[in-house]
């Protein structure tokens, strides 16, 4: 009779451990292959799903079982934004597809949950408009329904290249202004809905240059030396360049709403002169500017305002009430009235194609 060999118990563990760590390797291979399959099912490549997992992120993408183009792009560019990841679920009413997310719409998600809209609400305003169209809102600060905001928008969307008409005023001009921070100086935002201290005064007041002006007048130190320059490389050019205005003080600015109103009426004033303690001219870092050349013709048709219009972001200014942006600005298109904000933020802001009230709450505003 044959003996019965016994299994060696020292060697039982070890196989055991081995046989168990196949068995794991082949189910984490049959789970990791169903995974894919769902994926791939539902549009993801394998190339996106290799970025999925680099991330960190197949977990997350299975339980939200849906496929998005504009996150599969984003995997391939390897540009995803993890913190945003419901975004790239939108659905966007103006390409039809999802939401194509970029840093501007991250940056005005964020800036509109800073200031208080819900989600919900921001979500709503992404699907249906543009990045440009939602920026009004850091200004406007509609916090209730939006949706007369969107029909409004999409009605003049034709008509609104190059400008950003409305129907209704969403401005609520002069309604709980805060108090403007004069320590950012040249940045420093003063409009309808940002009131200055009460007896304002710039410390560096300084007079402009004879033959740079139409009469004696000052504006903030660094103001004044970047128009002086300007007047002088307009002489170079053949032109006379003059400020008509400069810094007002509270009192004067109130002398002239106040004659406005009573020669025009307060709606008409309203377009065109701010109540005193809004007004940009006590800031000391807004000027009119004018001909001298032809002081007769509208600024707006002289050869100086062509000129200026294309050099004065060198120099540190913006046009700050341009033709076409009333709805945004409050103000109607002013051809004289330029603001000085310094070469690097003037640059940034005439190629960001807002208006500085816009680019102030996105870029400026802590």
């Amino acid at each position: 009779m044959k003996k019965r060999r016994h299994f060696n118990p020292v060697l039982r563990i070890p196989v055991l451990m081995i046989l168990s760590l196949a068995l794991v390797l082949v189910l984490f291979s049959c789970l990791n292959n169903h995974q894919k399959k769902i994926l791939m099912d539902l549009g993801y490549t394998k190339v996106e799903i290799a970025a999925m997992d680099e991330l960190g992120l197949r977990d997350e993408l299975l339980k939200k079982n849906l496929y998005s183009d504009s996150l599969a792009s984003a995997l391939i560019q390897k540009s995803v934004d993890t913190k945003h990841l419901d975004l790239y679920y939108l659905h966007s009413n103006l390409s039809d597809t999802n939401l194509f997310v970029t840093d501007e719409i991250i940056l005005i998600n964020d800036k509109l949950l800073k200031y208080g809209y819900s989600q919900e609400l921001i979500n709503q305003l992404l699907e249906n408009l543009s990045f440009r169209e939602m920026t009004p809102l850091l200004v406007f600060e509609i916090m209730g329904d939006v949706t007369p905001y969107i029909e409004d928008v999409i009605e003049h969307r034709q008509e609104n290249e190059g400008q950003f008409v409305l129907s209704n005023d969403y401005l609520k001009a002069y309604e709980n202004p805060k108090t403007v921070n004069v320590a950012l100086n040249e940045l420093m935002l003063v409009n309808k809905k940002n009131q200055l201290p009460s007896g304002y005064t710039p410390l560096d007041l300084t007079m402009i240059s004879r033959g740079c002006r139409f009469s004696d007048m000052s504006a903030a130190a660094p103001a004044a030396a970047a128009f002086e320059a300007m007047c002088a490389e307009a002489k170079n050019q053949g032109m006379i360049l003059a400020s008509t205005s400069a810094y007002r003080d509270y009192d004067y600015q109130k002398e002239l709403y106040d004659q406005m109103v009573q020669s025009d009426g307060q709606e008409v004033a309203e377009r065109y002169v701010i109540q005193a303690g809004y007004s940009e001219h006590q800031s000391g870092y807004a000027i009119d500017f004018g001909s001298l050349s032809e002081p007769d013709v509208p600024f707006a048709q002289s050869p100086e305002y062509r000129w200026v219009c294309e050099v004065a972001a060198s120099y540190g200014f913006i046009l700050r009430y341009p033709q076409g942006y009333e709805s945004i600005t409050g103000i109607a298109f002013e051809s004289y009235h330029w603001r000085y904000v310094g070469v690097e933020a003037a640059e940034k802001i005439n190629a960001s194609g807002l208006t500085f009230d816009e680019y102030y709450k996105l870029y400026i505003e802590e």
